[in-house]
């Protein structure tokens, strides 16, 4: 099978372990992204545990109650770490609480700047273009996570900007779409585990191969050099 042939050399940039029932045996370079500040404390635990673990520190824009705590809780555990995710836009709700994620969105986005060399995994749902126009003067580094907005937006991407695909994605004409165009130094793997599913019930970071798979059909490019460069950008991010 190719993921017991290729394990070794497979990742995953986007991976809510905290959300499993039960927590899986971790054996691929895996960052483990949060939604709430609070939660940042146990993922940090299980990188501690684990060496292939990175552990994120998120506030999902659909979570933010009160933007003056939230952002106080955010910034205390920021002096933590430099791996922030999942935060981001999810423009799903009325203008009045898009306007507050904006707001929660921009500052986080300065304190990383701040703070220096930190990586963001962004959720950017029905707001794709809101985003990366906050993010396209930026220093920081960001991964946009399961990206299903306007290809147009994919062109002459900034060299710290980058992609992750997930299973799901290669199912939907976007994801096959983004696939087939994408330039692959931009390119991460993802599961979003345990939210993404197939249809035969699996799901987990061993599926992200299947993206490698469908990358290596779709380009007529080898698994073994698409999975070299993924490898070769996860590691420029995550060490």
């Amino acid at each position: 099978m190719f993921w017991k042939k290729h394990s070794s050399q497979l990742s995953d940039a986007h991976c809510h372990l905290l959300d499993y029932e039960e927590l899986p045996e971790v054996s691929v370079p895996t960052f483990c992204v949060t939604t709430r500040p609070e939660q940042f404390c146990e993922a940090r635990k299980l990188a501690e545990q684990n060496s292939l673990i990175t552990a994120g520190l998120g506030l999902f824009p659909l979570y933010i109650k009160d933007e003056i705590e939230d952002l106080k809780a955010f910034e205390k555990q920021l002096e933590l770490t430099r791996f922030i995710g999942e935060v981001g836009l999810d423009f799903t709700v009325e203008e009045d609480l898009r306007n507050r994620q904006i707001k929660v969105f921009e500052r986080i986005i300065d304190l990383a700047e701040a703070k220096g060399n930190c990586v963001l995994s962004l959720h950017s749902r029905r707001s794709a273009e809101k985003v990366m126009e906050m993010i396209q003067s930026r220093k920081a580094t960001f991964i946009l996570h399961w990206y299903s907005g306007p290809l147009d937006l994919l062109k002459n991407l900034r060299e710290n900007i980058y992609i992750s695909l997930n299973p799901a994605m290669i199912k939907s004409r976007t994801g096959k779409k983004i696939l087939r165009t994408i330039d692959l130094s931009h390119v991460l793997l993802e599961s979003d585990a345990p939210y993404v599913k197939m249809n035969d019930g699996q799901y987990g970071s061993q599926l992200t191969s299947r993206v490698v798979d469908s990358l290596s059909l779709i380009r007529g490019i080898p698994a073994e050099e698409i999975l070299k460069k993924i490898k070769e950008n996860y590691q420029k991010i995550f060490t």
